[in-house]
């Protein structure tokens, strides 16, 4: 039997990790029951200094809340952040260089076409050409 426990409105809790969506509405399950092999995370906000420096004192702290709890590893919100935006870091690459791509293959038809056009004008207009403008139509695409 499910028993509600209290509501919450449309929460920003993971708005680190979304890049500009929305706040959403939000169900809190109890944690065992979401997903028996999921981490539990702890965020420590230090207002000088290094914030790895916190984490000898964090351990103690954290120990004593529940010794039953493992306390497996330390990461740095920069580092979080890195590996949630590491998806859009690489689809942003890789557009730019298409990108940069697509300008390159514009710019050297452009050079081809003009160098083109200029050698058939040129050779169009020497006085002792055999080449002359009606023979040699300049197609433009």
């Amino acid at each position: 039997m499910a028993e509600i426990v209290g509501v919450v409105g449309a929460t920003r809790a993971w708005k680190i990790f979304s890049f500009g969506e929305d706040a959403f509405p939000n169900v809190y399950p109890p944690y065992q029951q979401e997903n028996p092999w999921s981490t539990m995370s702890v965020i420590v906000r230090a207002h000088s200094g290094d914030p790895a420096s916190l984490i000898p004192a964090i351990r103690p702290e954290l120990a004593e809340v529940d010794r039953g709890q493992p306390i497996h590893s330390f990461k740095l919100l920069e580092q979080s952040v890195a590996e949630v935006s590491s998806d859009r870091h690489f689809s942003t690459t890789l557009l730019a260089a298409f990108a940069a791509l697509a300008v390159l293959l514009a710019a050297v038809g452009t050079h081809t076409s003009l160098t083109c056009a200029l050698a058939v004008g040129l050779a169009a207009s020497e006085p002792d050409s055999t080449v002359t403008p009606a023979k040699t139509p300049i197609t433009t695409f």
